[in-house]
């Protein structure tokens, strides 16, 4: 059935689109920021290649691109707020003092009259202070990237924590974890059985991998950009089947007390040429793990399907996907 093979092609989109906003930028962070400690020390931060900080604000944008397409209705939890608005509190306080220091410093002079920019000897001494050099704003920017990133992903209401964890910590599990360095491995053991058991291990592992994503994370995303997610929807139900699909428990809506051909609201779980798998929303009392709250209807019926989004009516032919 091509309706099958498409929710198989748009499943995989949605995974390979995740796992790289997920799992790539905190590699690479990793792997800058180790370079950089490496090289300087955390002592001499001053000294360290900015391109750490850069990857940060990138994966911050990517990470509201994405959330905002596939995930369109989630939010972040209350006590995740609260965290947020802490961290702008804390850096309203540091960007105050910063300003202050700004000024306190002779910079302010220095930005307004450029060269001409006489110092006092009471700029010159605050400028040589410990707090001045611990304290400057524009080096403590990359933490605050840093917490807003992990609000945005563990106290987002659509984002499954356990996924998330484990999709960003993908990567570090073969390269990094002792026992597990899969490259060494792969590399020391060139007989064909250790390499067979090696490859196995790594399959078996990653249909795990997507079956946490199939499970958990799948059907927080929309159907209209690929996801697991039914949309609410009613169906226009052809003339003379109307009893046919009340008597399934599906009720037809009224319009000036009189009954019309669009039938809902219910949830598509399912579409293929002979037959809708849907979802009765409109019995609130069963719920959806109750087998007699799906119901299968036959595709002749339904002569076309109804969206209801900010208010607006957008109707197509069921035929229009095949």
């Amino acid at each position: 059935m091509p309706f099958l093979q498409t929710e198989y092609v748009s499943a995989a989109f949605c995974f390979i689109i995740l796992f790289i906003s997920f799992s790539v930028p905190p590699l690479l962070f990793f792997k800058l920021l180790g370079k950089n400690v490496f090289a300087h020390g955390i002592s001499n931060y001053h000294k360290w290649d900015n391109a750490w900080a850069q990857l940060l604000f990138i994966w911050y944008f990517l990470l509201g691109q994405v959330i905002k397409v596939f995930l369109p209705d989630s939010s972040i939890s209350p006590l995740g707020k609260h965290f947020e608005l802490a961290t702008l509190i804390v850096f309203g306080v540091h960007l105050v003092v910063g300003i202050c220091a700004f000024i306190i410093g002779g910079y302010w002079r220095k930005f307004v009259n450029g060269e001409k920019a006489v110092l006092t000897e009471k700029n010159i001494k605050f400028r040589n202070t410990k707090f001045m050099k611990a304290g400057n704003v524009i080096s403590y920017w990359p933490i605050y990237i840093i917490i807003l990133i992990f609000i945005t992903l563990f106290f987002n209401t659509r984002i499954d924590k356990a996924f998330c964890t484990v999709t960003i910590i993908y990567w570090f599990i073969w390269d990094y974890i002792p026992g597990l360095d899969v490259k060494h491995s792969w590399k020391t053991n060139t007989d064909l059985l250790s390499r067979t058991i090696i490859a196995l291990g790594l399959f078996l592992a990653f249909i795990v991998y997507i079956q946490l994503f199939a499970v958990n994370q799948f059907s927080q995303i929309p159907q209209v950009v690929g996801g697991g997610k039914p949309e609410v929807t009613f169906l226009n139900i052809s003339g003379g089947h109307h009893e046919a699909v009340q008597s399934m428990g599906i009720p037809a809506l009224s319009s000036n007390g009189n009954d019309t051909n669009r039938f809902g609201p219910v949830s598509i779980l399912l579409r293929t040429d002979n037959f809708l798998l849907v979802l009765n929303n409109h019995d609130t009392t069963s719920p959806i793990t109750n087998a007699s709250n799906v119901i299968q209807i036959r595709s002749d019926l339904v002569s076309g399907i109804t969206f209801l989004k900010g208010g607006d009516t957008y109707s197509f032919p069921v035929n229009a996907n095949k």
